[in-house]
């Protein structure tokens, strides 16, 4: 993984799930609202405990370049169980969820488990499009989702602005067109490169001016919910880590993108009515099935050509039993 948007990624990336996981440990508990367990399953800190392990660990793992397929496995599996198990059950048993917190949770788990198999499908080899492929499109459908929230509740989003901010309102509707923009481009693919390029470097701005200066001046003293006695507000913490889990999350799609095409259907030409065709494949060599910047590939834009050579025979042709021998013609 040596390109800078790709590496830079996948650190605040793997920065943010651990510090997800040492919130879990911090307070025995699980990750404020994008796991809404219920307190009255039985073995709730224990399990809460293990959850910050798995988290912690995927965490490390994936920062240090290490077992990332694994840890990216977990990590995916893991959002992908909260999605199944907790929030879409919490839809019937609570339908005032759909106001907003149901779509809120459910696409941040969705956008950050579509990271997660975009690692996991980068860390094998070769490389697994499809897992990339599918990864781009979760993460890029998350995104129009918030924007819509961005428009309907544009009041709520305000509120958050800091008050050195002019125009919050405006912000707001702004910020919202930008989630709308970056998704549509990034599950589209058009310009999908350089839209997760901006929307991270958005990302960047709200986790350093306007999640992290809410985590300081939120102190919270030790007391049975906070055992720790860490000096952050819970949900303010955990606000953080969301965002630069997604201001890492869009640059791992952007460094993804970076020297791949999308896969385009086959085209088969005939030759000039001979038995066997040539095969023109656009985005992948035909024979190996990698990607179309391999370095087999006979041409630099990523088109290989590949026409097979008939075999050939030691036999001597079959001469037809109609075929006349010269020979035997009569003068």
């Amino acid at each position: 993984m040596t390109n800078r948007y790709l590496l830079a990624g996948r650190i605040l990336f793997a920065i943010a799930i651990t510090g997800f996981g040492a919130i879990c440990l911090f307070y025995a508990d699980f990750v404020h609202s994008l796991q809404p367990v219920p307190e009255s399953i039985p073995g709730y800190r224990v399990l809460a405990v293990a959850t910050g392990l798995l988290l912690a660990a995927s965490g490390l793992a994936i920062a240090a370049d290490f077992k990332v397929y694994p840890a990216a496995i977990v990590l995916a599996s893991l959002l992908a169980l909260w999605i199944v198990l907790l929030h879409v059950p919490g839809v019937f048993t609570e339908p005032a969820l759909l106001r907003s917190p149901f779509w809120i949770r459910t696409f941040e788990c969705l956008a950050l488990g579509s990271t997660a198999l975009i690692l996991a499908g980068m860390a094998r080899t070769p490389a697994r499009e499809q897992w990339i492929h599918a990864g781009r499109i979760g993460f890029g459908i998350s995104l129009p989702v918030f924007a819509v929230l961005h428009f309907v509740y544009p009041e709520s989003v305000a509120v958050l602005i800091p008050a050195w901010y002019p125009w919050p309102l405006f912000l707001a509707y702004l910020s919202g067109g930008g989630h709308l923009a970056a998704g549509v481009a990034i599950a589209t693919g058009v310009w999908s490169r350089l839209a997760a390029i901006v929307v991270g470097f958005m990302f960047a701005l709200w986790a350093l001016t306007l999640h992290l200066p809410r985590v300081i001046v939120h102190p919270a003293a030790r007391s049975a919910e906070n055992p720790a006695g860490y000096g952050g507000d819970r949900p303010e913490l955990t606000s953080f880590c969301v965002c630069v889990a997604f201001w890492g999350a869009a640059w791992i799609v952007a460094g993804a993108l970076s020297g791949r095409k999308f896969p385009q259907a086959s085209r088969v030409i005939k030759a000039d009515g001979g038995p066997r065709s040539t095969r023109i494949e656009t985005g992948r060599d035909p024979v190996t099935r990698k990607g179309p910047f391999d370095p087999r590939c006979s041409h630099s834009d990523g088109i290989s050509i590949f026409a097979p050579r008939p075999a050939r025979s030691n036999r001597a042709p079959k001469r037809s039993r109609n075929t006349l021998n010269p020979g035997s013609l009569v003068q």
